[in-house]
């Protein structure tokens, strides 16, 4: 009788392992690496960018670092005009600070380090559909002041101009 009871025992434990095997090898068989759809455009225009922070001078920087990220992409193509383009990414510069990111009474040098702040409104839509619509998009960086803060300033342009069109490339191409 005890034989039976394990012998039975023993049958379950043994389909149950096999259906936790096939229901397992069933779900991963269905997984794929990369991005699990293709994007509703193949091709971007991006407006030129509008600038309604206290940024001197970023707009033209700003522009050609956004487009050039988007011509290195291998998932969309940057359009020319507005009426060849499967989709329009509109730009906004809505905010650019900077502030004190060290100090320290004996180091005079981290009284000269400061962090950038840039933020974004972005907006993608195509004729029919609105993919985001102004979604907020900011980057910052620390930048050493060492001969003055304009200078700083215009130096890290492209620096967080880069960082900003990287994070705004990301959040166009990522599947919503």
């Amino acid at each position: 009788m005890m034989n039976k009871r394990v012998s039975t025992m023993n049958r379950f434990a043994h389909l149950g392992f096999l259906l936790g095997l096939v229901s397992l090898m069933a779900s991963c068989s269905h997984y794929e690496l990369g991005l699990p759809n293709k994007l509703p455009f193949t091709s971007v225009y991006v407006k030129p960018i509008l600038n309604k922070s206290m940024a001197p001078q970023i707009k033209p920087i700003f522009s050609q670092v956004i487009r050039q990220t988007f011509a290195k992409s291998e998932s969309v193509v940057v359009s020319k005009n507005e009426n060849s383009a499967d989709a329009i990414l509109e730009i906004v510069i809505v905010d650019f600070s900077h502030s004190k990111s060290a100090s320290n009474q004996s180091d005079t040098d981290l009284a000269r380090t400061y962090l950038i702040e840039m933020v974004v409104e972005c907006t993608l839509k195509s004729n029919s559909q609105v993919f985001m619509e102004k979604r907020r998009v900011t980057a910052s960086i620390n930048a050493y002041n060492d001969q003055g803060l304009v200078q700083a300033q215009q130096r890290n342009f492209p620096i967080i101009s880069k960082a900003l069109s990287e994070k705004i490339y990301n959040a166009v191409t990522s599947v919503w």
